[in-house]
Parts: C-alpha cells; structure tokens; sequence
C-alpha cells in the first residue's frame, strides 16, 4: 500500500511537472470561461440559437482546454476521472441536441455544468497542494522531491531499460556576485538562469532547486544518447544572457555544468549517480569555470 501511494504522488508531481506552472490559474480562467458560456446560452431565449451554441460546444475555449489538459494530466490526479465522467456525459448532450432541443435542456445543462465546474475546482485545490512541491524564488521543483523522481526513474530504466542523465549546474563566482552586487542582484541572477534552463529543457526534463546556487535537472534519454549537447545548450544560452540593469552592466554570468549518465556507470543505487554528477562538475570548475565535463569513471 505504501509503494503504491508513493507510485500515486509521483505520477501526480509528473503530470503536474508536464502540464504548467501556472495550471491552477488556468484552471480559475477556464472556469470564469465555462461560466460566462453558460450564461449566455441560459439567457438565450431563441431557442434554436441556444441549440447552435450547444450543437458548437466542442469549440468551446474551456472545452478545448479541458481535451488538451486531460490528455496531459491522465490520472495524475483524483478529480481528474470526474472530470472525464461529466466531460462525455456533456459530450452526449452536445450529440443529442445536434439533432434538435431537448425537452428541459435547461436543467440539464446547468446541472452537467455545475458537475463539471465543481470537479475542475477540486482539480485546482490538488494543483495547488502540489505548488508547495515548487521553490519559491527559482520556481523549480523542491529538493525535496527529488528522492522520489530518482527512485522513479532509476526503476523505470533498471525495470524496462532505457537511459538517464543528471545534469549538476552551479551558477560561476555565486559569492562573487552576491559580495559585490548584494544578495537581491544574486537571486535575480539565480531566478534569471533557471529561468533560461527551464526554456530550453525538453517536457520531460525535470529541474530541481538542487541547494544554494546548485540546479540539479534529471534527463530521461534513450540509450545510446550522449547528454552532453544539452549541457552545452543550457551554458551557451545563460553565456548569452547578460544580466543587465543600473547597478549591473557589466555583469557576465555563466555556469559549470558536470554530467553523470547510468547506462555508462551503472548501479544499483541512484545515490551514486549523483556523486558522478557533482564529481564532474568539481572538474569542470577546476578547470576554468563556464564549461561541460561528463563523468569518466576517474574523477571521484
């Protein structure tokens, strides 16, 4: 039982991952959305254009949201299946009204509604438990979490093969700029690289608050896939990034990235990939800073 609850909140941080940092307020407009519509249409008193709007409601804006993000979301969460329920039973009355108004298609409709904007409010609820699973300033996912993704995917790739990568990022001369600039300019460096590296990761990368000016992003990869192209993506992209304002012209922030891959040091514990990682990356910043070193086996 325990097991398969850990398995329940993993695949839920998953789907919450894969789906948007902003889920909960998109699930606060679709709502406002599906209420308006609902409006309209009660307040319709030609009914033969109350049957157009119904007949149309797979166009919707809150239905196509609705279609995309359960197909995302799968069972990550438990509302989600109420969710699907009410959307196919609203999905028959759309069909049957193509053919003509229902008698009391009134009460029905408000009634398939009301189900639906009740389970997308308990859809918001849960989103919203899981935003405590976020650092606050960098808006990554909390270290915390970061056992349970790796229990995850060192099972999945041991389980059914496969291939994973940690990437160990650290932000060049951290100290350096929070002693000179003062600590408001270094969380605003520290938010500004994490914000570039979530834009360039892939859906199904995951990036981790790791500690301090540490980011950790766990990689799924196919076997045979060398990791080392995204390292050099991420650096080249925060290189290029200049964080500039008043006080910061010049400042130039860069990062040290170390690489660990299982299918080349395989092991049982996941633990010892995170060692590879944070080894690699103490040589890359012990050979000049701003740069990709992959893990090789000699390095701890």
């Amino acid at each position: 039982m325990q097991f398969e609850n850990e398995l329940e909140r993993e695949t839920r941080l998953f789907a919450t991952t894969y789906a948007s940092s902003d889920l909960a307020l998109e699930i606060l407009n679709v709502n406002s959305n599906l209420q308006n519509w609902l409006i309209d249409v009660l307040a319709s008193s030609d009914e033969p254009s109350a049957c157009h709007e119904i007949r149309h409601l797979n166009e919707a804006k809150f239905w196509l949201w609705i279609e995309h993000r359960l197909a995302q979301l799968g069972d990550g969460f438990r509302s989600t299946a109420a969710i699907e329920k009410v959307f196919n039973e609203l999905e028959l009355f759309r069909q049957t009204c193509a053919e003509g108004i229902q008698a009391q298609w009134r009460g029905t409709l408000k009634t398939l509604i009301k189900r639906l904007s009740h389970a997308l409010q308990l859809l918001s609820e849960e989103v919203s438990e899981d935003s405590n699973n976020r650092d606050p300033l960098t808006h990554l996912l909390s270290r915390r979490l970061l056992d349970g993704i790796l229990r995850r995917e060192h099972r999945q790739v041991r389980t059914h093969g496969g291939d994973y990568a940690l990437l160990m990022i650290d932000v060049d001369h951290f100290k350096q700029i929070n002693d000179t600039y003062g600590h408001t300019v270094g969380d605003a460096v520290l938010k500004e690289v994490a914000q570039i590296i979530r834009q360039n990761l892939r859906v199904t990368d995951l990036a981790f608050r790791y500690g301090g000016e540490e980011i950790l992003v766990v990689q799924p990869i196919t076997r045979g896939t060398d990791p080392t192209p995204i390292g050099e993506k991420l650096r080249l992209a925060v290189s290029e990034r200049v964080h500039q304002n008043a006080d910061t012209p010049d400042l130039q922030v860069t990062i040290s990235i170390g690489i660990s891959q299982y299918s080349r040091h395989p092991h049982p514990d996941y633990s010892h990939l995170l060692k590879q990682a944070d080894a690699a990356l103490y040589r890359a910043k012990k050979a000049g800073r701003n740069r990709v070193v992959c893990y090789t086996g000699e390095l701890i």
